[in-house]
């Protein structure tokens, strides 16, 4: 007898090494307060919010988040926070641009 092959399902799945979220808020956090670095952002499957995402190879994008709810997040300097805020409104702008001109031209 053969000893069957092990299935894929048995094999762990790949870890997510991103952080993503929709809170322009929470995401202007971690980007002033330099706990995550931004990678990019992609409309929502609903097609009006935007995701931030974050690349995060050690996982502590949840932990951060709770942080952040809780009030105990690492302090930023306002006008950091206020340039990380108007860079995400502009990428925000930008994506959900993208995609109503795709949808204007259909």
């Amino acid at each position: 007898m053969r000893p069957e092959p092990e299935s894929s399902s048995s094999a762990p799945p790949p870890l997510n090494e991103t952080f993503e979220t929709i809170s322009p808020a929470l995401a202007a956090a971690l980007i002033a307060a330099d706990q995550l670095p931004y990678s990019h952002c992609q409309l929502h499957r609903n097609g009006t919010n935007v995701i931030f995402v974050f690349k995060d190879p050690l996982h502590s994008g949840e932990e951060l988040q709770r942080r952040y709810t809780a009030g105990v997040f690492p302090l930023v300097h306002a006008k950091m926070l206020a340039e990380a805020r108007s860079y995400l409104a502009d990428e925000s702008t930008r994506i959900k641009g993208g995609r109503h001109a795709k949808s204007k031209a259909l």
